[in-house]
């Protein structure tokens, strides 16, 4: 169609509109809104298909998710699954908080989906939150939601005043903001990972939300929308869904701070004074992970953790009908019989076989496996680490320690006594500081001569995370040395400023600095501050096992202890010490409970206080210890992205303890009775006549 004919046509239909004495450009901006208003325009909503079965699951999740989602829901629930859905329900109606881990497979996501798809739907809760491991994460359980709401049939048929204003936008989530119901607008939305629910006059759903967050995003703290009333309106309702991964999950810093994060920001999501309600569905991926410390109900009481596991008992016949077994079907399985004559042995065998095993999940099986234990064990059989990670709920250790010290044990062993305050008993008073670029990381103790000790401070200098002693990627005024050279004398100051007590006496403690790092610069900026110090600064130098060795005669200084000694070194003088032997000490002595011989225990009275000191006195791991004739063997393991600064402090300060005289004997030779000396006696003599 040519344009000189469009103009000849349009030109007359604005001649024949002026002599009906109307105005042809109004009339078409007319027919445009009347066909916007259309497609905007919801129209009359469908009426509800079955009333009786809509009310019948009002107040009932479990008839719910096999009325509205039998699909999901096909297999009978173990009694697990009973648990969990009672729990949900007590959070939706009467609040509190619910957290659980369950095996992998078990259907977790899929009643998180139907949880919250009952609690909108029926209007139990206004403004839910769901927070997840990630950003991608959380809006994947946002999709999941309106996924359901735009094709479930039998939830469009019976809640219309949800499905069909979503139905009209025919997947195009721009639309909703202008969609309107009788002329009004619905609000709907769709987007920035937030479902509004349209409102709809007389709806329990009406103008319900759905945020999602990845648990560190910023914009979770102090979540609110404004309603139009200008009521500022804040979440009743959080789902914390496998809020953490493989890799925060092996990270106890980045465990700490989801922790932090859950109980400050996440639980003051309903606002000042009031309680938020929720539940955590969630997997343990490590020991003492994020997960782990949720469930702990003595740790968080308030999220009543439960931990569910696949097999709750295994089978008397574990060594041997079933080891048989499963040589049967790995052979089986390399040949292509894909584990058929494994099943008929275990068929031949069952009651035996079966025998004290008990599974949590009756219906948990493949078509190909008789029984949800057979399940359960070829599971078992295919990968134990990952078994006891994803279907118990229980990892085990990354790899095999000589003893087993945990962040919970250092946490422990609180003491009672203040902050800065030494205990009658010390005997000695020592401070070692760790020197690198993040800065001086230093630990205060007081020992007595049994090596019991009370550690009364800690910290870092300069404070703070961020700020660092010498940032190479900054431009500096100074070069490195002279960075940590104004540190550790900043530091020496610091230690004088420090109220330190013993019986309300001030007391200044023995100073030890880390060697290690730019020695000659650390025994120039140590010789200085001893000038002005009222106590003693010494320089040391920690050695692996290998390669530590008592000084020459003519280079020792006085008599060599055991595993450390003060020599002349090229710079001055300085000890030195096992570093293995002492790390190892150091950590054992959080094994022992407080005042015993040999322990050491943390100011104050609230464990919490101490989980970043704990956390790094955690940071590496005895893999194993041998104790050789001539030399000690040590295998560490550190654990990733986790400094050990707070660690070689706490076990400088039993260096320093040791040079002091702390011994595991009392600082004194162990007694042995004296021995009566023989007494002597002339032979008798015979005389004969």
């Amino acid at each position: 169609m040519s344009n000189k004919f469009l103009t000849g046509y349009f030109g007359a239909q604005k001649k024949e509109a002026k002599k009906r004495g109307e105005d042809y450009n109004e009339n078409q901006n007319a027919l445009m809104r009347r066909k916007r208003e259309s497609i905007r325009e919801i129209g009359d909503l469908p009426v509800v298909a079955h009333p009786k079965r809509r009310e019948s699951c009002r107040k009932n999740l479990k008839r719910f998710m096999t009325t509205y989602m039998p699909t999901a829901f096909s297999q009978d629930f173990s009694s697990d699954h009973l648990v969990v859905i009672v729990k949900i329900e007590q959070a939706l109606y009467k609040g509190g908080l619910f957290a659980f881990a369950m095996p992998r497979g078990s259907g977790k996501t899929t009643i998180v989906l139907a949880a919250v798809i009952f609690a909108i739907l029926y209007g139990h809760r206004k403004f839910i939150v769901a927070i997840a491991s990630s950003d991608e994460s959380a809006l994947k359980v946002l999709d999941s939601v309106v996924s359901e709401l735009e094709n479930n049939e039998r939830i469009k048929e019976d809640f219309p005043e949800v499905c069909y204003p979503l139905e009209k936008l025919e997947g195009l989530a721009q639309r909703a903001a202008g969609q309107t119901y009788k002329g009004a607008k619905t609000n709907m939305s769709i987007k920035n990972g937030q479902l509004i629910l349209p409102t709809i006059t007389g709806s329990q759903s009406s103008g319900i939300r759905i945020k999602t967050y990845g648990i560190t995003s910023k914009g979770v703290r102090g979540t609110h929308y404004i309603s139009p009333s200008g009521e500022i309106i804040r979440p009743d309702f959080v789902i914390l869904d496998d809020p953490q991964d493989d890799v925060s999950a092996r990270s106890p810093k980045q465990c700490s701070n989801r922790e932090k994060l859950v109980k400050g920001a996440i639980l003051g999501l309903a606002g000042p004074g009031k309680a938020i309600s929720g539940f955590m569905p969630a997997t343990v991926i490590e020991r003492g992970d994020f997960t782990s410390r949720m469930l702990d109900t003595k740790r968080n009481p308030e999220w009543q953790g439960l931990t569910m596991k696949m097999v709750t008992a295994f089978p008397e016949e574990l060594e041997g009908l079933w080891a048989t077994y499963a040589e049967m079907r790995a052979e089986g399985l390399r040949h292509g019989d894909n584990g058929a004559e494994a099943t008929e042995f275990y068929k031949a065998n069952r009651e035996a076989m079966d025998k004290g095993a008990a599974v949590s999940w009756e219906s948990r099986k493949k078509p190909d496996e008789l029984s949800a234990i057979q399940h359960a064990m070829n599971l078992y059989f295919r990968d134990k680490a990952t078994f006891f990670a994803e279907f118990q709920n229980s990892p085990e250790d990354a790899a095999p320690t000589s003893y087993s010290l945990s962040m919970e044990m250092v946490c422990s062993r609180v003491n009672g006594i203040p902050r800065y305050e030494l205990p009658q008993q010390a005997a000695m008073f020592v401070l070692f500081a760790d020197v690198n670029q993040i800065g001086l990381n230093y630990v205060a103790a007081g020992y007595d001569n049994n090596f019991t000790g009370w550690v009364v401070d800690y910290g870092k200098h300069p404070e703070g995370e961020r700020n660092m002693l010498w940032d190479p990627g900054a431009s500096n005024t100074s070069t490195e040395a002279q960075a940590i050279a104004r540190g550790i004398l900043e530091l020496v100051k610091l230690v004088c400023a420090k109220p330190y007590s013993q019986r309300s006496r001030r007391v200044y403690p023995t100073i030890l600095v880390d060697g290690n790092y730019m020695t000659e610069t650390v025994h120039a900026a140590v010789s200085a501050a001893a000038r002005t110090y009222p106590g003693t600064v010494l320089v040391d130098r920690g050695r692996s096992s290998r390669t530590y060795r008592p000084a020459r005669k003519e280079q020792i200084v006085g008599q060599p202890g055991s595993n450390f000694h003060v020599e002349r070194g090229i710079h001055g003088t300085q000890v030195v010490h096992n570093a293995d032997w002492f790390r190892m000490s150091a950590q054992k002595s959080f094994l022992l409970e407080p005042g015993v011989p040999g322990s050491l225990s943390l100011w104050g009275k609230d464990p919490a206080e101490h989980e970043a000191f704990a956390m790094e006195v955690c940071a590496e791991k005895l893999l194993e210890y041998v104790a050789g004739e001539t030399r000690e063997f040590y295998e560490w393991y550190r654990v990733p992205g986790v400094a050990n600064d707070k660690l070689d402090a706490v076990t400088g300060t039993r260096v320093g303890a040791a040079l002091a005289g702390a011994k595991l004997t009392g600082g004194e030779r162990s007694w042995k009775p004296r021995r009566r000396p023989r007494e002597t006696r002339k032979p008798k003599v015979t005389i004969h006549n």
